[in-house]
């Protein structure tokens, strides 16, 4: 509950505020793209989003071998939103609903709530890879093929 804990290199950067020890070791996590889950066809179309959102993620150096079920999460969620939005497009948002009785009454379709469902996940995915303008503010990158200036100076102290 509460606040996330402000990372070692947010601290670093604000002049660790508090004063408090900084812990010498940050892991370093190999950087790369992680092997996509077997759920995830070759061919699919979850695929191609697999592999657009791992090249943008691996590019702005974010993205770990050991991100496999976030990157995941992420994609999966954008696949549902996507799939319930589009066929919110063909179908409309509502139906009409026919009772046993034979009474009518218009009602959302299930769409709907997948919809919403899958863009509370997806945002939330997208906050975690630092993928929205605000987030951004607040993601640490680590350079690829070198020693991450975090932790060059966490060396120095």
């Amino acid at each position: 509950m509460g606040r996330k804990p402000k990372s070692t290199s947010l601290k670093i950067l604000h002049g660790n505020p508090g004063g408090r020890k900084l812990p010498k070791r940050v892991p370093g996590l190999k950087t790369g793209i992680p092997k996509p889950p077997q759920w995830i066809q070759p061919r699919s179309w979850a695929r191609k989003v697999w592999n657009a959102f791992a090249r943008e993620l691996d590019g702005i150096g974010v993205l770990t071998v050991a991100d496999g079920a976030a990157l995941a999460a992420l994609v999966s969620a954008y696949v549902d939103w996507r799939e319930a939005s589009d066929a919110l497009l063909e179908h409309g948002l509502t139906y009409e609903r026919i009772s046993d009785r034979g009474g009518s009454s218009i009602v959302a379709r299930p769409e709907v709530s997948i919809r919403s469902d899958s863009w509370k996940r997806y945002k939330s995915m997208l906050l975690e890879f630092g993928l929205t303008p605000s987030a951004r503010t607040r993601v640490s990158v680590n350079p690829k093929r070198e020693k991450s200036a975090l932790q060059k100076l966490i060396d120095r102290e």
